[in-house]
């Protein structure tokens, strides 16, 4: 999981999880803090399992 500050965004961090079968899964949602992308991660694993990531390779989460 990797949480990447975007240049020129008003919300400029953004969530990506790199999955170890290769491929990526990122979200669509830009967030204020560093902190807010790592509690949106956290809140997948809790309600759908990490497994929820290397369902499919590069997919986008909204």
């Amino acid at each position: 999981m990797t949480v990447g500050k975007l240049i020129g965004f008003r919300h400029p961090w953004q969530l990506a999880v790199v999955h170890m079968s290769s491929g990526i899964t990122e979200s669509q949602e830009r967030f204020a803090t560093e902190q807010d992308a790592y509690r949106a991660f956290t809140e997948v694993v809790e309600s759908d399992g990490i497994a929820s990531f290397s369902a499919t390779v590069s997919k986008v989460v909204h």
